[in-house]
């Protein structure tokens, strides 16, 4: 099977492991409907992502093979796409209450390549603000991830859905800042002002490094062990990352929410 697919169904069970774990977390039971949803949007939105013509031309450069196994795939992936997002429709049919959540992540997520907003006399996209990319992209999975699934069990609202909203912000915005060390002259020649384009690659792989250390210590008054595990295993990757070595980093980043779902049940 092609790696953009293995890719694709790993960041998308990622998103559902996220689910499992703020069920364990909050005290909620884990629904299959939600976890379903979860899978599904992640899956529809990160081949859309791929899809778009100026994320190909990006990576054309980056990773050259899998793009163009993706033109030569394209109509195929295309309608594979549209049966995901039907799919997805229907676990928001079942669980009405995501709706208004799923709007506002919709409407970032649609917004995140659009050149729209107004600078310096021309237009840009949210992902080409500073730092945007990584506060915006984490921010959606908290969305998708905890607060859909804690609106659609109608409840409760408190502490630990705070704590676990955090981590799994910090640990996403890692593996986010993590891709874009891999694509930062690409980002750079684009205009997108990641955080490795503001501070350079060390002062970038530090912030990651602060971040999984703010994510292990949310994982401590959660009573969660394996999260914790799963922060130290993070701040390693963005310690020890390197682009020339990036398909054996690759399945560890793009599963972080699988591995977290299985120590957090093992548990």
């Amino acid at each position: 099977m092609p790696w953009l697919v293995w890719s694709n169904l790993l960041m998308a069970g990622s998103a559902a492991g996220w689910v499992v774990c703020t069920g364990r977390l909050v005290g909620l039971p884990v629904d299959p409907v939600t976890v379903a949803q979860a899978f599904l949007l992640t899956a529809v939105f990160y081949l859309r992502d791929r899809m778009a013509p100026a994320e190909q031309h990006a990576d054309r450069v980056t990773m050259p093979e899998r793009t163009r196994w993706l033109v030569r795939h394209a109509v195929a992936l295309r309608r594979l796409g549209r049966v995901l997002a039907v799919l997805a429709a229907a676990t928001v049919a079942l669980r009405p209450a995501a709706l208004p959540w799923l709007l506002g992540g919709l409407g970032l997520s649609l917004s995140y390549t659009v050149r729209w907003i107004p600078r310096r006399g021309g237009r840009v996209a949210w992902k080409q603000l500073p730092a945007a990319k990584e506060a915006l992209v984490a921010l959606l999975w908290v969305v998708v991830t905890v607060l859909v699934p804690v609106s659609t069990a109608h409840g409760p609202w408190g502490r630990r859905v705070v704590l676990t909203s955090v981590l799994v912000w910090c640990l996403v915005a890692t593996q986010i800042l993590v891709n874009d060390l891999r694509d930062v002259d690409e980002d750079r020649r684009r205009g997108t002002r990641s955080l490795p384009v503001l501070v350079g690659t060390r002062a970038a792989r530090l912030v990651g490094c602060l971040l999984c250390g703010a994510a292990g210590l949310t994982a401590l008054p959660l009573g969660s062990p394996g999260l914790l595990a799963v922060a130290l295993a993070s701040l390693a990757t963005a310690a020890a990352y390197r682009r020339e070595h990036d398909a054996r980093w690759r399945p560890w980043i793009e599963a972080q929410g699988v591995l977290a779902a299985v120590l957090t049940v093992l548990r």
